[in-house]
């Protein structure tokens, strides 16, 4: 009985960083911020975020799935896209896209501006992994 306790106390020692469940990740749920900023700062513009032909107008306090119209698209959600166009917005997003469509309007609803932008996402938290939040800054021609 000795030897075999004697036994385990080795392995526990030769493996410190070994756990039972190493394959477990806690971070669920989490946000992946986008900052975007108009590269000459103006007022009165809106932003419409897009994947696809499908956008989702902004500022919105509420989960919508970007693209939901396009049947096309993934539906990446956005959960908050909160801001103006003379201080910049941010966009939460869960499933953070590789790229990211936008449309500019003026005040009475007609588009300014309009495109997409690769994003290349940092990793601001999480592993590898297990996937964590991510962070982005975004500069929009208006």
């Amino acid at each position: 009985m000795r030897r075999a306790a004697a036994g385990l106390l080795i392995v526990g020692i030769a493996l410190p960083g070994c756990t039972l469940r190493d394959d477990v990740c806690t971070t669920i749920g989490h946000a992946s911020i986008a900052r975007i900023a108009l590269d000459i700062p103006r007022d009165g513009l809106s932003l419409e975020l897009c994947e696809g032909e499908g956008c989702t107008p902004g500022p919105s306090a509420q989960p919508e799935r970007i693209g939901a119209g396009d049947p096309e698209s993934v539906g990446r959600l956005l959960y908050n896209l909160q801001g103006d166009s003379a201080r910049g917005w941010e966009a939460d997003f869960i499933d953070p896209p590789a790229s990211i469509g936008y449309h500019l309007l003026d005040p009475a609803g007609v588009v300014v501006a309009a495109g997409s932008t690769d994003v290349s996402w940092a990793r601001v938290g999480g592993t590898e992994e297990c996937g964590g939040p991510l962070h982005v800054e975004i500069e929009l021609p208006a």
